[in-house]
């Protein structure tokens, strides 16, 4: 058997593809419909650009928080963890991997939870 590659991350799980682009996707769709902002790559640098600014961060991890039923604690507010859509992807599944979401996820009631509907 052939060993496996090393993740990028070694402390990181990878996260699952699918749900990676479901979190980019509902990602950009809060920026655009929440907070009206059109964010053109989720490699852009949301800080950098001025798309995130201080009141715009507090919205983002209400909005995450609200979502995912989860807590943002203190030692998680890095702001690497916040500087692109795909790095605000990353920090959602990965707080779903490690337990720090609580209840269904999807803030309503009904979820599936992960807060999407599989086709699976």
């Amino acid at each position: 058997m052939k060993p496996q590659p090393l993740a990028s991350h070694p402390k990181q799980a990878q996260p699952d593809k699918a749900l990676d682009v479901q979190l980019r996707h509902w990602i950009l769709t809060l920026f655009s419909e929440k907070m009206q902002v059109e964010v053109p790559s989720v490699e852009t640098d949301l800080m950098e650009t001025d798309v995130l600014d201080s009141l715009a961060f507090v919205e983002l991890l209400l909005q995450i928080e609200r979502k995912f039923e989860m807590k943002i604690s203190y030692e998680d507010l890095e702001l690497e963890n916040f500087r692109t859509v795909a790095r605000i992807a990353e920090f959602i599944a990965r707080s779903k991997n490690t337990g720090q979401v609580n209840g269904n996820g999807n803030g309503n009631g009904n979820g599936n939870g992960n807060g999407f509907h599989s086709s699976a």
